[in-house]
């Protein structure tokens, strides 16, 4: 009795598993023909209706689906046994909102359709079908196929209502492949309405149904990458995001060993984020003067203390800075004309009252210690004069060195360009820049009645200042000076014949040459942003004008300027 009992138990468990096994995933109905006697799409579509191999017209098989994921749809194989040969049918369009795919198959009598999907899976097999050239057919596929599903949302405490009727925390077992609509409630507020694709690849899904608040992201100094929660956004700072409400970790990276970074949490009072990827010091500069606190100026790297908008500031008890660790500071503080400098390192552990004990000086104050604001350079423009002296033989020349009849008299012009003069200590500094300078001479007793010479100049002195009050001062300055002329051009200017200009007589017989070198002296008053100029070199190399003539004659050329300059 016991194995007969067992046996059938057997069986029945075989039967079962066999036909779980041979369960179809796909389920095609019945073809069936749209409107037989009058083939009227057909006639609608004539030019795209698509032919068969012997140029006849096809039939068109409309297949809707049913419960069938978009991105399998094309993915599936219709086979079709047509006169005793294996086709598959050629797709000619597909419609996402209908879901409608089209066929064109061959004319055959009890023609046999079947689907296969990409994994090999098998519908069942329609038999016996008649199509006909220019005939329409419908037939529907099902997919069969089911699956659980898992649905989450935050916040948390949503209820899920699937196409209307199921309702769920979050989990839904037995759902046919396809779409289906669903809804979100949370508190019993309806919050979104949506579709969603159920397939073997998509079974899961994630609503973000919070709050969102934009927020701004700042970092000092800016341009700084952002990353939140590790994911590095596609922005620099500042910058504006917008994030649900809740816990987020915002880093801010400027290079190696560069960043910043806060964990905040984002609800209705947040507004801004600022980050220091570069690690900065606040600290505050003061001074003392005989054992009380002073308002003294402060000068910074050589220049006045100036506030984050770039206005200058003067006569404050206490300075506020915030640079960053490892910058290197020469501060100096003055009073009464007495001062005090050192040069301070920003570290993380540095005294964040960083004070300056000025000590009385004698009531002589030397020039290099009174305060000066320096400009380091500036434009330039001035009238200039050149002659050449000749001197040999117990004879002196001294002439323009262009015409014939200049003797006594200079070559005039002007000069402009740019200078620097950086300044240094104990009132000593730099002079130099680059100048172009424009000669042109006239003289009607010649035919040729024009000179133009185009020179540079550039003046390499050392100069001293005496400073009046922070921006008036007297410079001296001397030191070596180069010009190089690179053209000089006579031109005949009333003439009608068209002659041609001479050109390249610089260096010639009785014409200087076109370099010279000098030795420099000037002058230069600053007030404001005004400086007036004047200057004479000497030059010493021999232009050779008088070779010709004979040995024993030397040829140098000096120049004098007057000039004005846009300090800067």
């Amino acid at each position: 009795m016991k194995k007969i009992f067992s046996t059938l138990l057997f069986c029945i468990i075989g039967i079962s598993a066999w036909g779980q096994l041979n369960i179809e995933p796909y389920k095609l109905s019945a073809v069936t023909e749209y409107d037989p006697e009058s083939p009227i799409l057909y006639e609608l579509l004539k030019d795209t209706w698509k032919k068969d191999y012997n140029g006849d017209p096809c039939a068109l098989i409309r297949v809707k689906f049913k419960n069938m994921p978009k991105d399998e749809i094309m993915s599936l194989n219709f086979d079709f046994s047509l006169q005793g040969k294996k086709e598959e049918a050629r797709v000619d369009s597909l419609s996402s909102s209908r879901k409608e795919l089209w066929l064109y198959v061959e004319n055959d009598i009890d023609a046999i359709m079947e689907v296969t999907d990409s994994k090999g899976n098998k519908s069942n097999r329609q038999s016996g079908i008649t199509f006909r050239s220019k005939h329409v057919y419908d037939v529907t596929l099902t997919c069969e196929k089911r699956q659980t599903i898992n649905i989450r949302a935050l916040p948390y405490g949503a209820i899920f209502k699937l196409d209307g009727d199921k309702v769920s925390t979050g989990r839904f077992e037995n759902v046919t492949y396809g779409s289906h609509d669903l809804e979100i409630s949370i508190n019993g507020e309806l919050k979104k309405v949506t579709q969603i694709e159920v397939s073997d690849l998509s079974n899961a899904f994630e609503f973000d149904l919070r709050e969102k608040k934009k927020i701004k992201i700042k970092s000092d100094p800016k341009g700084a990458t952002i990353k939140i929660d590790g994911k590095l956004l596609d922005k620099f700072t500042p910058t504006e995001v917008e994030l649900a409400y809740g816990n987020y970790h915002i880093e801010a990276e400027m290079g190696l060993n560069e960043s910043d970074a806060k964990t905040i949490t984002v609800n209705e009072f947040t507004e801004e984020i600022v980050l220091n990827p570069i690690k900065r010091k606040a600290f505050e500069v003061s001074a003392m003067y005989q054992g009380r606190a002073v308002p003294a100026d402060l000068y910074v790297n050589g220049e006045i203390y100036k506030d984050k908008n770039g206005n200058i500031q003067s006569g404050l008890l206490r300075y506020t800075f915030n640079e960053p660790v490892g910058t290197k500071l020469k501060l100096r503080m003055s009073y009464v004309e007495a001062t005090e400098e050192r040069t301070i390192k920003v570290e993380q552990g540095m005294d964040v009252n960083q004070q300056f004990h000025i000590k009385p000086r004698n009531r002589i104050t030397w020039w290099w210690q009174k305060n000066y604001n320096t400009d380091a350079g500036g434009f330039t423009f001035a009238y200039v004069q050149k002659q050449l002296v000749t001197q040999g033989n117990g004879e002196k020349l001294e002439e323009n060195g262009i015409w014939d009849d200049g003797e006594g008299k200079w070559l005039s012009g002007m000069q402009m360009g740019l200078h620097f003069q950086p300044a240094f200590s104990w009132g000593l500094g730099l002079y130099t820049g680059l100048f172009y300078e424009l000669y042109m001479s006239f003289n009607d007793n010649y035919d040729y009645n024009m000179y133009t010479e185009h020179d540079l100049y550039l003046p390499i002195h050392a100069y001293y200042r005496i400073p009046f009050g922070k921006k008036v001062a007297l410079k001296i300055h001397g030191g070596f000076g180069v010009s190089y002329a690179f053209a000089g051009t006579f031109t005949q200017t009333d003439s009608g014949y068209g002659y041609e200009d001479v050109t390249d007589v610089l260096g010639t017989d009785l014409f200087p040459n076109a370099l010279n070198m000098s030795i420099d002296v000037g002058l230069g008053l600053r007030i404001y942003g005004i400086q007036f100029n004047a200057g004479y070199s000497k030059g010493f190399n021999n232009h050779g004008s008088y070779d010709c003539v004979g040995s024993g004659y030397k040829t140098t050329q000096n120049k004098m300027t007057l000039g004005l300059s846009i300090v800067i």
